[in-house]
């Protein structure tokens, strides 16, 4: 298979945002704000 340069879960950064795939080290916050129920 070549590499065609296609990425399925890409990084995208500008001025403002930064937005990456999850990697497991963001499980722990992920939980505790999907547990809140105010949110």
């Amino acid at each position: 298979m070549s590499d065609n340069g296609f990425t399925a879960q890409p990084v995208l950064q500008g001025q403002i945002v930064h937005l990456r795939p999850l990697r497991p080290a963001d499980w722990d916050g992920l939980f505790a704000v999907a547990s809140d129920p105010a949110i």
